[in-house]
């Protein structure tokens, strides 16, 4: 089994009933509104990182800090799961993300994925995670 067949694996066993709603019920009920989950070796780096934002002052700096496309299709967080789009982004580019909007199209929570170490190493510093 090569590395990238271990980490869906991994992920999936690990993510794959997390729905992105459930992800934000727990950033809903976090002070700052954020909460991340990550996977990392003892003591090293960061392999993954997940985070979802709900702060609007957070999702706000975030439209300013990254590009962000503004027509993107919805998706159904109740259905799509953090695994879902862990494995999506270990397969692609190495950062994704879903986004949630309201009733008149104002975007409301960010679910930040990054597999790539690159990737990870931004969005520890713009959140400001510990090492």
């Amino acid at each position: 089994m090569n590395l990238v067949d271990q980490m869906t694996d991994i992920i999936m066993k690990t993510w794959e009933t997390k729905t992105l709603a459930d992800f934000r019920k727990k950033a809903l009920l976090e002070t700052n509104g954020i909460v991340f989950e990550s996977l990392r070796a003892e003591n090293g780096p960061r392999f993954l990182l997940v985070i979802c934002v709900t702060s609007p002052e957070q999702v706000a700096k975030l439209e300013q800090t990254l590009v962000i496309a503004t027509d993107t299709p919805p998706v159904d967080w109740s259905c799509a799961t953090v695994g879902e789009l862990l494995v999506r982004t270990a397969k692609g580019t190495g950062l994704s993300y879903e986004d949630l909007h309201d009733h008149e199209g104002k975007r409301t929570s960010i679910v930040l994925c990054a597999t790539a170490p690159k990737s990870i190493a931004i969005l520890e510093k713009i959140f400001n995670l510990p090492k």
